[in-house]
């Protein structure tokens, strides 16, 4: 339980040091004085945060790694201390970080969730009524078609905005390279929670064409 606890504060910590340096650090400011003002109080915690917020502040701006690390570890212990204290506190973390950045706090609501789900799945306090799902069924291994991977996950939500950024890829991604055997590799750069992964998928989405024999996708962000 100790080590299933850590690795939660871990990747929460992870989460709120790319929140805080976010264009979504206004919004979700006053949800986290209240969760970390259980320990303590709110005034307390606001203070904290604004602390932590000039630190990686002048720690990005600096390009200084170890500063970043040293605030990421004390909101580690801290975390850690409000999950001994209380089974459900990871529950509501996940639930104000996914409301609010959903991209940047992907890992880690998902290890509060008790892992990725592979298949449909649905979570919710109360189900009234029968629930039915659609799947199409798998290609039987006699068939002559080819299994097409389309891994890269949906943009669920309203898309806007990057017209830019989605023109330059379209100019920059999905050219054939010229050296047999070889593969292009193209990488989007900014802060966490700026949106680069749902431009990504986004991009993807459009651009299937491009692709024809299909779109893999991995999740770096739960590989650290």
């Amino acid at each position: 339980m100790e080590a299933e606890l850590a690795a939660l504060a871990a990747s929460g910590a992870t989460a709120l040091v790319g929140l805080i340096v976010s264009e979504s650090w206004d919004r979700a400011k006053s949800g986290l004085v209240r969760f970390f003002g259980r320990r303590t109080s709110d005034e307390a915690a606001d203070e904290e945060l604004q602390s932590e917020l000039e630190e990686l502040g002048r720690a990005w701006a600096a390009g200084d790694a170890a500063a970043r690390e040293r605030v990421q570890a004390g909101l580690r212990r801290r975390l850690e201390g409000i999950f001994q204290e209380d089974s459900e506190a990871a529950v509501e973390l996940a639930q104000l970080l996914s409301a609010v950045a959903p991209d940047a706090s992907r890992t880690f609501v998902n290890l509060v969730g008790g892992g990725v789900n592979y298949g449909p799945a649905f979570q919710g306090s109360h189900i009234h009524g029968g629930i039915t799902f659609h799947v199409q069924s798998a290609l039987t291994p006699a068939s002559d078609l080819a299994v097409r991977p389309d891994q890269v996950p949906l943009v669920t939500v309203k898309y806007s905005n990057r017209r830019a950024e989605l023109a330059a890829l379209d100019a920059t991604l999905g050219v054939r390279v010229e050296r047999p055997g070889s593969v292009a590799v193209d990488v989007l750069d900014g802060l966490p929670g700026v949106g680069k992964t749902a431009m990504a998928w986004r991009w993807a989405e459009t651009a299937q064409e491009r692709f024809p024999d299909g779109q893999l996708y991995v999740d770096f962000a739960a590989l650290t």
